[in-house]
């Protein structure tokens, strides 16, 4: 499966992704503030490093809607997300290009968040690319859906597994934002329907 397929040397994956590795070793650094500058997550700590908070929007700080998926709730947190991320990040990243891809993730962290703010915000600090990992999905899904030949069977069968457990994970997990989740993977149906139109048909996502 092309998803799997990873790069031999860590050079040839960042000329190859040059995106997804910018948008990991952000969420690394900023993570890393997190816990050597302010001593850890916390509150104040999610607030100083952008995270999403109903207080800080309704201020007028909007800029929020794309730091937040930066930021992480805990250690654990982080670990968990990079790898999917990356692991859907990839050919995506590859089939829409340098130029349209980190307009499309900027508007998936965008959207997500505010999904959030609009349906439960909250003034306790929100942060995580979870937004962004399943609006990946959800651009997958549309094509798994109404345009099956950009992907190979094998990746099909892949991103509907990977999707179902997802999901269950979203609603078994504690402290989850559902709506988050909901929220990317509605709006990443509806980015994989408008750039379907865009790119050009012959390309293909998997081989």
């Amino acid at each position: 499966m092309i998803i799997f397929n990873f790069e031999r040397n860590i050079k040839q994956f960042v000329r190859m992704y040059p995106i997804t590795v910018i948008f990991v070793c952000i969420c690394i650094v900023f993570s890393l503030i997190m816990m050597i500058v302010f001593n850890g997550y916390s509150e104040d700590s999610l607030l100083r490093m952008a995270a999403l908070s109903g207080n800080s929007i309704e201020s007028g700080e909007l800029w929020r809607f794309v730091t937040y998926s930066f930021g992480h709730m805990s250690l654990f947190h982080l670990v968990l997300n990079m790898p999917f991320l990356i692991l859907l990040s990839r050919p995506l990243e590859n089939y829409y290009g340098p130029l349209l891809y980190p307009v499309i993730l900027i508007l998936l962290s965008v959207l997500a968040g505010m999904s959030v703010e609009f349906v439960q915000s909250s003034n306790y600090p929100l942060a995580g690319s979870s937004g962004i990992a399943y609006g990946l999905i959800g651009i997958y899904i549309y094509y798994v859906i109404f345009n099956k030949d950009k992907l190979n069977q094998d990746d099909r069968r892949f991103i509907t597994i990977f999707s179902a457990i997802g999901f269950i994970m979203t609603f078994t997990i504690p402290d989850i934002s559902i709506i988050g989740h909901l929220g990317g993977f509605t709006f990443g149906l509806l980015v994989g329907f408008i750039t379907d139109f865009i790119i050009k048909k012959e390309k293909r996502i998997t081989d």
